[in-house]
């Protein structure tokens, strides 16, 4: 995401963290939620769809919803979240 947004900056050698979320969560056999704002200025909604489709469609679940990074929570997404934990736990 650094590399995309900031081209001008040497991220790669900076950042010591390599997060390859898109090769790996192929990899997980768990329920996924993955919620983005359709403003989000830190990750595109895009980028949250890719993820989403690289991962095993029985497990993931994608939202895109109004507002920003962390404003999306407040404008309805908290019930989203909140709802999507009941279903995990009501299938337990």
């Amino acid at each position: 995401a650094a590399l995309s947004r900031y081209p001008f900056v040497p991220a790669q050698y900076l950042l010591r963290d390599k997060y390859d979320n898109l090769h790996k969560i192929e990899q997980v056999k768990a329920p996924i939620l993955i919620v983005n704002g359709s403003e989000d200025e830190v990750f595109s909604w895009k980028e949250g769809k890719r993820l989403a489709e690289a991962a095993d469609q029985t497990f993931v679940t994608y939202k895109t919803l109004p507002g920003t990074h962390s404003g999306f929570f407040f404008d309805g997404g908290d019930k989203v979240i909140a709802d999507w934990l009941g279903d995990q736990a009501a299938a337990q």
